[in-house]
């Protein structure tokens, strides 16, 4: 979900926001059986309709530049985000499109297997234990664990989630999606890693032939997360409260590239090409520029650490914050991000402030 600009022309939809899922109230118990829709997804709808009705938006593949509209509007997605985390519950709730409390539906472990998300932990370790994740300068300086390539690693944890299993909820069929969500944790550090990260719209889009049919409401990473570090932390005995740093690998996203080159000022290279371009997307010969000794760090109050934030690879960081207060601490923000890149992948990595 993306959280936008509250633009003069979207604001009257808060008045009719559909009230916080409960445990008394089933998801699928809604009208018509369909997903809520909540004002994420109205400001959603009419954001996309105004990018194709403005010169502004997100760039395609040849363009490879940020207008400003785009950029401004990740600015201020990212002030909401950040006043969100800032907030007390019932004052974040108006900023995620929620009335009474911004808390999410999603609590228990159970629900995944419920939702048909089966594991998928001997599939991950081999390719964990092949190729690694590539953060090891970062976390060698850092002092955390790099031991994500060692059989006998006891700090370091794994949970893979595949969205496998077809499920029916209130008389609605699920089909499976293929998504898959594989996270890392080093529980002691305080470290969750969000590795590899296919939701359900983006992978049902891609099988074949594509599904049509509706998505599961368990869907997004930050819930997703939320319920495999809270399971191991349980597991662990560590408090959920002691998280650090939340870490997006390897990250492919276009959005996410474009808007990381115009955040570390990446200059232009093809003017023949592209003469009203600025900046140059974060991706290839770019990404070697900015090992981890040349990481770039920003304060999240910056527009840069602000745009990042509201990225693809980083709303999910703030809304799991903002959507488990109670695990985490009613006022948790996250303080700055780190960019870099290792083996020709791109990381961003948020430090999460004290309570």
């Amino acid at each position: 979900m993306r959280l936008l600009t509250l633009l003069p022309w979207a604001l009257a939809l808060l008045s009719h926001t559909s009230p916080v899922l409960s445990r008394a109230v089933a998801p699928g118990a809604l009208i018509n059986n369909a997903a809520p829709k909540t004002v994420h997804r109205q400001l959603e709808d009419l954001y996309q309709r105004n990018r194709r009705e403005t010169a502004g938006g997100v760039p395609d593949k040849q363009d490879n530049d940020i207008k400003d509209e785009y950029w401004d509007d990740r600015v201020n997605a990212g002030c909401n985000l950040l006043a969100a985390m800032n907030a007390n519950d019932k004052d974040a709730a108006f900023r995620v499109g929620q009335t009474d409390s911004a808390e999410s539906y999603w609590t228990e472990y159970s629900d995944l297997e419920e939702w048909g998300y089966m594991d998928d932990d001997d599939m991950a370790k081999t390719i964990l234990l092949q190729n690694g994740l590539q953060l090891k300068d970062a976390f060698t300086d850092l002092g955390l664990s790099t031991a994500w390539m060692s059989k006998s690693a006891k700090e370091i944890s794994l949970d893979a989630k595949e969205h496998f299993d077809d499920t029916e909820h209130d008389g609605v069929e699920y089909e499976a999606t293929d998504a898959h969500f594989y996270t890392v944790m080093q529980l002691n550090k305080g470290v969750l890693i969000g590795w590899q990260k296919f939701g359900p719209a983006h992978s049902a889009f891609h099988k074949e032939p594509p599904h049509e049919g509706p998505l599961p409401k368990l869907k997004n990473w930050h819930d997703i997360a939320y319920l495999q570090y809270a399971e191991q932390a349980a597991k662990e005995n560590i408090p959920t409260r002691s998280i650090r740093y939340i870490v997006s690998t390897a990250i492919i996203n276009n959005e996410s590239q474009y808007i990381a080159g115009r955040a570390l000022k990446i200059p232009n290279h093809d003017k023949d090409k592209r003469p009203d371009s600025e900046w140059q997307i974060m991706r290839g010969a770019e990404c070697g520029s900015y090992p981890w000794a040349n990481r770039v760090e920003f304060e999240i109050t910056s527009d840069e650490g602000k745009a990042l934030m509201a990225s693809p690879n980083g709303r999910g960081a703030a809304l799991m914050l903002i959507t488990h207060k109670e695990a985490f601490g009613e006022k948790r923000v996250l303080e700055k991000v780190t960019v870099w890149c290792e083996n020709g992948q791109i990381n961003f990595m948020f430090t999460v402030g004290a309570e």
